[in-house]
């Protein structure tokens, strides 16, 4: 457990306020601490999707300039 206000470690202590800033917290409700790790899972989960996006704009983008081209092959409306 880590204190929400300063990430002082908060395992074995014995009071329900951090040792170091003072803040309350409650070990029975997870809303009082963090837990370590937490905001790393969500910066993967934020880059993970964000790349996800990335790639499917640019393959929607890519896939719809070759159907464009192969409509205008078609038609005779090539260049030369």
């Amino acid at each position: 457990m880590l204190c929400l206000r300063c990430g002082y470690i908060l395992d074995g202590v014995n009071t329900k306020k951090c040792p170091e800033c003072g803040r309350p917290f409650d070990p029975h409700f997870d809303r009082t601490f963090r837990r370590p790790g937490a905001r790393h899972r969500l910066v993967i989960v934020i880059a993970v999707t964000s790349c996800g996006v990335a790639v499917g704009t640019i393959g929607g983008l890519l896939l719809s300039m070759f159907l464009a081209s192969l409509v205008f092959h078609e038609a005779g409306q090539g260049i030369i």
